[in-house]
């Protein structure tokens, strides 16, 4: 089919394949199934790490009534303060395109979703946080390594008097979802979201937080580097051990 794609039984059924005797087809099955077995467990640990961390992001920050959170390291005592948005990080925005791509750059070029290229213009010296500003996925933010660019799908957030890491955990733990104006391709603007208040400890506990956060952010980096690389030698074992 052109238009609506279609599998047939009696095609299918027709297909021929080589086989290897009963006890190879067993001995396959059971190391694959095995394979299989090691996979879902990685899923599953991958799973839980997320859940301990969405959990810990709504508890470790104040609920809309209260100026403490839920869970708290024990040295601070202070209550936190209602901040904007725009007065404890500043915003900026790239002319760059995919197009900008440069063979002679020494610098990472980042899209939405990974490196695609190097570049040697509109460096950022510092850890910062790209947000989707328009189209699919807007509003998903991601911290990236300092001494990289970003192309213009995209804007950056920049921690002014506050820890980067701490802003990292403020912008995923808000619905930006409010914020998104456009019916055909939506689109937010930092001068609107900007205007939010959000609750700021002082810059102790806003290190600490960032700090034990970015931790559990590499633990899930750890996790999910197992788990494609189980895919990856499944699908590889599929190709070499099948004619």
């Amino acid at each position: 089919g052109s238009t609506i794609k279609r599998l047939y039984n009696d095609n299918f059924l027709r297909t021929q394949f080589l086989m290897p005797k009963i006890e190879e087809q067993e001995q396959l099955g059971n190391f694959f199934d095995e394979l299989g077995r090691l996979i879902t467990i990685q899923q599953n640990k991958l799973k839980k790490l997320i859940v301990l961390k969405n959990s810990l992001l709504s508890k470790m920050f104040p609920k809309d009534s209260s100026d403490v959170p839920e869970i708290r390291f024990k040295e601070y005592t202070e209550s936190w303060k209602q901040r904007k948005l725009k007065n404890f990080c500043t915003y900026s925005t790239s002319n760059l395109t995919a197009n900008d791509n440069d063979e002679n750059g020494k610098y990472n070029l980042y899209d939405a979703n990974s490196v695609i290229g190097k570049t040697n213009l509109n460096i950022q010296k510092e850890k910062y946080i790209t947000i989707i500003k328009d189209g699919s996925g807007v509003g998903r933010v991601r911290i990236l390594p300092a001494n990289t660019s970003f192309i213009g799908t995209m804007g950056a957030l920049h921690n002014n008097n506050s820890d980067i890491r701490f802003l990292y955990c403020i912008m995923q733990n808000i619905d930006l979802s409010k914020e998104i104006n456009g019916a055909t391709i939506p689109h937010i603007y930092f001068s609107n979201y900007g205007e939010n208040y959000y609750s700021v400890p002082n810059i102790k506990e806003q290190e600490k937080i960032g700090m034990f956060f970015e931790k559990i952010d590499n633990l899930i980096t750890l996790q999910q580097n197992k788990l494609e690389k189980l895919k990856d030698l499944k699908k590889s074992l599929l190709n070499k051990m099948f004619i």
